[in-house]
């Protein structure tokens, strides 16, 4: 199964990500505003004669140093089937250590901070989301004054689903030479398909990209040759989209 970046898109979020992800994961850029373009500074006070960033008022203008404040991914998807843990990653940037995050309904999400195991100049404060209940929801982050939110849509899902996701995720297909998902994914070097960078795709999505082999246009390919697309029923293509939301976000710790 392939994975969407987070951008997390993905990551993955990360998602993400994590996770996360990705459920691809997130990143930020900065500018240097200090640095110089070589010129000389005259040492009695004088203007070096480039006018260039003077503005009408006749003054220099002052920066905005206040950075963008950003949430990601700006809408994400999990399950909730009263058995089984679903937790998608969703990381703010432009904020401090002391973000938080708030739900629309409290009742319906348990949140926690979290960190990325390797976050290779990534600045995002990242927290991991567990859905208690199904619904759509809002998740916000609200940080000197500027607030920002993120939709969390929370599917339904039947006990039975992950059953029979967890045993096709394991089997190939034999008449067709499918291999088992775990060939790819599995183990810590495996490629991610976790909520880290599957968060921001959505259920029917998920299963196209299963179904098809299609990640944005373009075919997936195995090493070897062959296309990522793999054959199911109805059943276990519902139960493949249950068993990745279930899997843990890779990533964070």
């Amino acid at each position: 199964m392939a994975s969407s970046s987070f951008r997390f898109a993905v990551p993955s979020f990360a998602l993400a990500a994590a996770a996360f992800v990705a459920m691809t994961p997130l990143g930020a850029c900065s500018s240097d505003p200090g640095a110089t373009d070589g010129g000389v500074t005259p040492t009695d006070g004088g203007s070096t004669g480039d006018t260039s960033t003077i503005n009408d008022t006749g003054t220099s203008p002052v920066p905005d140093a206040t950075p963008e404040l950003r949430m990601d991914p700006a809408a994400s998807f999990t399950g909730f089937d009263g058995t089984r843990v679903f937790k998608v990653p969703f990381a703010v940037y432009g904020a401090g250590p002391d973000t938080k995050l708030t739900a629309s309904d409290p009742t319906a999400v348990d949140i926690v901070a979290a960190a990325l195991e390797n976050p290779q100049g990534d600045d995002g404060r990242y927290f991991l989301v567990t859905a208690k209940k199904a619904g759509t929801f809002t998740i916000s982050a609200e940080v000197g004054g500027k607030k920002v939110s993120s939709t969390l849509t929370v599917t339904s899902y039947a006990p039975t689903r992950y059953t029979a996701g967890d045993t096709r995720y394991k089997s190939g297909y034999a008449p067709k030479s499918e291999p088992a998902c775990t060939t790819c994914h599995a183990g810590a070097a495996g490629v991610d398909h976790s909520p880290a960078s599957l968060a921001s795709v959505s259920d029917e999505d998920v299963a196209v990209i299963i179904s098809t082999g299609i990640l944005n246009g373009q075919p997936i390919m195995i090493p070897g040759g062959v296309k990522h697309q793999w054959t199911t029923t109805p059943t276990e293509m519902d139960g493949l989209v249950t068993f990745l939301r279930a899997l843990p976000p890779k990533g964070f710790k």
